[in-house]
């Protein structure tokens, strides 16, 4: 079976990471120049595809996933997206306290 996120459309994609991000539609609609009708049809279809009901619920599935992680490879995300979001690289001890702080409050497994 297809994991969630390949079934979704590059777009699909993009409204979902913006409203895992709290944006509402219309915040959406301008930062991707869309309308906000398009964002409404994008984030119906991939709710409809990932089977989730509202923004909510999306971001308690992201949380669960989160959790089996292991803290290696949480690390290395959390480094990626420093980057993406600042352009410099984070300290691999900084991240890697990051990732056991996020797995603690969540309260998922150790690493």
């Amino acid at each position: 079976m297809n994991k969630p996120e390949t079934l979704l459309t590059p777009r699909e994609q993009d409204v979902v990471n913006l409203i895992t991000e709290g944006l509402p539609n219309k915040q959406i609609a301008t930062k991707l120049k869309i309308s906000v009708r398009t964002v409404e049809t994008h984030r119906k279809r991939a709710f409809h595809k990932l089977s989730v009901h509202s923004g909510v619920e999306l971001m308690r599935r992201n949380l669960d996933a989160i959790k089996t992680i292991d803290e290696h490879d949480l690390k290395i995300i959390i480094q990626c997206e420093f980057n993406k979001w600042t352009g410099e690289m984070l300290e691999n001890d900084v991240a890697l306290g990051i990732a056991e702080a996020i797995r603690k409050h969540l309260g998922g497994q150790d690493g």
